[in-house]
């Protein structure tokens, strides 16, 4: 964001509005995916233990 806004020799409030939303967008979608990994680590586990109690 830093380079990005550095060209300019003014900084425009909307620019950077815009470039802060975006890295938010961002952050919070990786958050989310994180959070779908994980669980769906925890529920193949939870599969997995179920299918060697029953063998």
């Amino acid at each position: 964001m830093i380079y990005y806004l550095s060209h300019y020799s003014e900084l425009p409030e909307g620019e950077i509005v815009d470039e802060m939303l975006a890295i938010l967008s961002d952050r919070n979608r990786i958050m989310q995916k994180k959070e779908l990994e994980y669980n769906n680590a925890k529920y193949n586990e939870y599969l997995n233990r179920k299918r060697t109690e029953e063998e």
